[in-house]
């Protein structure tokens, strides 16, 4: 039995359209306004883990661009990995300014990133796990039928708490207890490394979408927020604020 929605959705990505650069500052004062008139029921972000990744650690790449020590950019960086890092550091800043704002107005928010990114170890990221009500949870991609393990990990705030203060969406978690192998098959974790053979595209690519189990918790999840329940600004007139 599907849930009535009545609530458009849309994506901000540039691969859609220039006009989409969150690095812009219109869009980024444009994203803002939705969300302080009332016209945003939930925000989803996923900020580009690119610069924050630690598979540059390994022996044979490119050169790390950050580290634990220094999560906002190593010293003497060329001047293209320089760049690299400031644009990182700029979707960071306003990746959390938008949980905030979302969690000031009680909207429900999300960031998400690889468990391993760098991006948790920013100290605006960190400070944020400390307040009351912000969650940070990660999910195995591989409990939800994939032959690699992927973890992601999400931080949280305006869904729904329920019994011991765990949230909705803490629910929607499935972790893998695996050392190696699959704690559900019992078979080893494929890497996320190389081209797979039968499509010719990397497992880094294959790996990118959520499963359909996942999204159906995560949607089940932000039906239940009181931000998602609330009547927004009637659907036409998203035209005239997207342009």
């Amino acid at each position: 039995k599907r849930a009535k929605v009545d609530q458009a959705v849309f994506a901000l990505d540039i691969r859609w359209h220039l006009e989409n650069h969150l690095l812009s500052k219109h869009v980024q004062q444009k994203v803002q306004g939705w969300i302080r008139t009332g016209m945003i029921a939930a925000v989803w972000i996923g900020t580009p883990c690119n610069s924050f990744s630690r598979a540059r650690d390994r022996p044979g790449g490119p050169p790390p661009l950050r580290s634990n020590e220094c999560p906002k950019g190593l010293a003497e960086l060329s001047e293209k990995d320089s760049r690299k890092v400031l644009e990182g550091n700029e979707l960071a800043r306003f990746s959390i300014a938008v949980f905030h704002e979302c969690r000031s107005w009680k909207i429900a928010a999300v960031i998400e990133n690889p468990h391993s990114s760098r991006l948790w170890c920013m100290p605006a990221f960190k400070h944020a796990r400390s307040i009351r009500h912000v969650e940070f949870n990660w999910t195995d991609f591989c409990q939800d039928g994939t032959a690699w393990r992927k973890r992601t990990a999400f931080l949280t705030t305006g869904l729904v708490f329920g019994v011991k203060l765990k949230s909705e969406f803490a629910r929607t978690m499935r972790q893998c207890s695996g050392r190696g192998t699959c704690s559900r098959t019992g078979k080893p974790h494929q890497p996320l490394r190389g081209i797979q053979a039968s499509s010719g595209r990397y497992f880094t690519s294959l790996a990118q979408p959520y499963s359909r189990r996942l999204c159906k918790r995560i949607a089940a999840a932000f039906a239940t927020t009181r931000s998602c329940k609330t009547s927004l600004l009637p659907l036409w007139k998203y035209e005239w604020y997207l342009e």
